[in-house]
């Protein structure tokens, strides 16, 4: 195993906003600066300052974690948030089917490191922490995994419910007889290898029918994760939700000034030409509200209604639902993260592309709501090689970023480089020379020896014959040496780039359980590059 780093903007077009955080451009967006150590120091001042309800979160956290089949590393780290001095590195995800995709992973990941990489620097206690977004409602985006067949074909599989979740929230969603099915097409979708068996009689376990969603992510989640100790966080473990209500209940009556403090800051980011990553109007608050369904909450005059206007409250109702039902509520993806460092002293946020952009949107808001706001910390991806596809590259002399653009061009590059095409067309000149030679020698036999024009000639007709001959087996092994190179260049960008997107945007991380066993995750874990956010590049 080997691996080395190449730049984002080798690989893919990143916004400006990214680019220039990256750089340290962006100061006046963000509170601090990841890149200075000073900053990192700073937050953890500005949250040792801070009071948090310790002992009731920990043990919300340990019956929980317990419960989905956490590590005794877990647990320790869990113990550990009960001292006032121990900080947490947050990444989060959305609930979905066999962890997917590779970036949910990458991300657990960098928390486990950078909490490590923190710890030191500080000298304090500093844990990784993973929040599962339990609360979304998307279900297309949750229930599907992808593999890639021997050949690099794509393989898309789907949990299909017998019923219609119909916008219920992952948190309630129970798997039916419809993970049979899926369970079967995964048998059949996976290639056989030495861990496939454990693999499956993994996944029959815990994705089975009276399952929930969240129950078989963080059971898998910890089975290929679990020695990194990163604690699960879902904001619909009982009893969580009661630490959420102080900021609930500021955003009903203070959405106002939640939203003019949005709205300038993403005026002020577009002013300097960066891009608004969500947008929002005035009259819907960043909450939502769980009847059989997930809906948004907007104000209409004098009263808040719920999506449909099934339900309408007036501020002093609603405000009294979330005392009494907390968990009947949920926040969007501005109010989220405050919530989340609300309750817990989260120093680090690792984020990708888009949670960065809208960390800048909702900076002011910490502020409104008296809670910190943390180092945000742009997450490294990874691409992975295996051993076949990296013969290919190796063989050929290909660069990753190479294969990434136009393949058309890449394979005449190379067939260029390595099969040179003008020896065809040299034996045209060749036959040309030597007829010339040829007839000049026979015109001057032509006459005083006509035995020997007659050789001459018929051998002339013979080289020309050979050469004609020669020149067509030539073409022909060119072209088997182009159509080869071609599928094999096609091969690798299949392999690597699946579907035209990154790998870790694509695949499922039980494509690579299966195909190199749980131990890959290791191997993920020391090849991530934590000095500062790049790309790895890991050959298997």
């Amino acid at each position: 195993m080997s691996s080395f780093n190449i730049e984002f903007d080798q690989l893919v077009r990143p916004t400006r906003l990214y680019s220039d955080y990256l750089s340290g451009k962006l100061r006046e967006f963000y509170k601090y600066n990841f890149l200075d150590p000073g900053s990192l120091a700073a937050a953890a001042a500005e949250i040792s300052a801070r009071q948090y309800q310790r002992q009731y979160f920990q043990k919300i956290l340990r019956e929980n974690n317990i419960r989905l089949d956490a590590s005794s590393t877990t647990m320790r780290n869990i113990e550990s948030l009960n001292r006032p001095e121990t900080l947490c590195v947050f990444a989060g995800q959305q609930v979905s089917i066999g962890c997917s995709p590779l970036y949910v992973v990458y991300k657990a990941l960098a928390t486990a490191k950078l909490a490590d990489h923190f710890g030191t620097v500080l000298q304090r206690p500093v844990v990784p922490c993973f929040w599962l977004a339990t609360d979304d409602h998307d279900f297309e985006e949750v229930r599907n995994v992808n593999f890639l067949k021997r050949t690099g074909e794509l393989t898309t599989l789907s949990y299909d419910p017998e019923n219609d979740p119909a916008g219920a929230p992952v948190a309630a969603l129970t798997f039916d007889g419809g993970i049979g099915k899926f369970r079967a097409e995964l048998d059949q979708a996976l290639i056989d290898t030495e861990f496939k068996g454990p693999l499956l009689e993994v996944i029959s376990h815990w994705y089975k029918r009276g399952a929930t969603f969240a129950e078989a992510f963080g059971r898998l989640f910890n089975h290929f994760l679990g020695d990194c100790g990163i604690i699960l966080v879902d904001p619909n473990f009982p009893g969580l939700k009661e630490l959420f209500k102080e900021i609930y209940l500021k955003e009903i009556t203070g959405h106002d000034r939640s939203f003019d403090l949005y709205h300038q800051r993403t005026a002020q980011l577009v002013a300097r030409g960066y891009h608004a990553q969500v947008h929002k109007t005035g009259d819907n608050l960043n909450l939502f509200y769980h009847d059989t369904r997930r809906q948004n909450l907007a104000i209409a005059g004098a009263v808040i209604v719920s999506g449909d206007s099934a339900v309408s409250f007036n501020i002093e109702e609603l405000s009294g639902l979330v005392e009494s039902s907390p968990q009947k509520f949920s926040s969007n993806v501005l109010l989220r993260p405050i919530v989340q460092c609300a309750v817990f002293p989260t120093l680090v946020q690792v984020v990708g592309p888009s949670e960065l952009a809208y960390f800048a949107q909702i900076e002011p808001l910490f502020e409104h709501f008296g809670v910190s706001f943390p180092v945000v910390f742009p997450r490294s991806g990874m691409t992975i090689i295996e051993p076949h596809i990296r013969k290919i590259i190796n063989k050929y002399g290909i660069e990753l970023p190479q294969l990434r653009n136009n393949l058309e061009a890449l394979t005449g590059e190379v067939v260029e480089r390595l099969f040179p095409s003008q020896a065809a067309e040299s034996v045209i000149s060749l036959n040309k020379c030597l007829k010339e030679d040829l007839d000049r020698f026979a015109r001057k036999l032509e006459k005083s020896d006509p035995e020997g024009y007659r050789h001459i000639v018929n051998f002339r007709q013979h080289i020309d014959y050979e050469l004609q001959q020669l020149q067509k087996k030539l073409k022909s092994s060119n072209k088997k040496r182009h159509d080869e190179l071609t599928e094999q260049i096609r091969k690798a960008n299949a392999f690597l780039f699946p579907g035209g997107n990154l790998q870790e945007r694509v695949l499922s991380p039980l494509y690579f359980a299966n195909k190199f066993g749980p131990g890959i995750f290791k191997k993920i874990y020391e090849a991530l590059d934590m000095e500062r956010p790049v790309h790895t590049v890991l050959e298997l």
